[in-house]
């Protein structure tokens, strides 16, 4: 992608387990001047699956099958990553989406394909990993 000659990025990242913190700092970011986010990896991650583990002591007494865990883990890091995209779209400014160590590519990458398809304003960098600007260039290495 193509931009002006001069562009104040905003860039947020591992914001793990909370979504809303990074959709509040992307607005604060945009507010301030940023004409571009870069959200820059580990923005999904959800570990909650550990609460659901009995104990009794000591003792582990039962947990999710890794199946459970997976279904689990997919579900609530598409919904993160759609929290953070819907204020991506709203804020209508280009965002650079790049997973991060945390991210599952099958919890995520779905999830910024599809807003990348529907919306312009959002490039999956794992798609189209630079940015060429006139006095600038930014690669994107996942």
């Amino acid at each position: 992608m193509s931009l002006g000659t001069e562009i104040v990025y905003g860039i947020v990242s591992d914001s793990h387990q909370n979504p809303y913190n990074a959709a509040l700092a992307m607005s604060t970011l945009v507010g301030l001047g940023a004409q571009a986010l870069i959200l820059n990896g580990d923005i999904s991650e959800d570990t909650h699956f550990r609460e659901e583990l009995v104990f009794e002591g000591r003792n582990l007494v039962s947990k999710p099958t890794r199946q459970d865990r997976k279904g689990y883990y997919f579900d609530s890091a598409r919904k993160w990553t759609s929290t953070i995209l819907d204020t991506a779209v709203a804020l209508g400014v280009p965002t650079y989406v790049q997973p991060g160590s945390h991210e599952h590519i099958l919890g995520f990458g779905d999830v910024v394909e599809y807003y990348a398809k529907k919306h312009s304003n959002i490039i999956d960098t794992t798609k189209d990993p630079k940015i060429f600007g006139a006095f600038h260039q930014v690669v994107f290495l996942p």
